[in-house]
């Protein structure tokens, strides 16, 4: 019998933005690049859009849409949520943002 599990790499760091807005990386198995481009992408998403849903909505057209990051993309913006998910290896995060909290990750095609 084998087991295999999908191991995350746990960042406990905090990125504080000029514009107030406070950024708490929960777990992610992204690469460096890929965090970073989620960052600025949630930050401009949150400074456009005013409901969750919309918040997820432009995240998911975001990454969806690009060509290196490919393949599809699933958002869950909010305070309060419970999810069971399956996700390509590498390509999950979970962040807070202001107390908001967000599920970005690439489903297998």
């Amino acid at each position: 019998m084998s087991i295999s599990c999908i191991t995350f790499v746990v960042h406990l760091f905090v990125i504080c933005c000029p514009n107030t807005l406070f950024f708490l990386f929960v777990l992610s198995n992204l690469i460096c690049f890929l965090q970073f481009a989620v960052f600025e992408a949630a930050q401009a998403a949150i400074m456009d859009n005013k409901i969750d849903k919309d918040v997820a909505t432009t995240l998911k057209k975001k990454f969806d849409a690009h060509d290196t990051y490919g393949g599809t993309w699933h958002c869950i913006v909010g305070k309060n949520f419970g999810c069971s998910i399956t996700h390509e290896t590498q390509y999950s995060m979970f962040f807070e943002i202001n107390g908001q909290h967000f599920l970005l990750f690439k489903s297998k095609d």
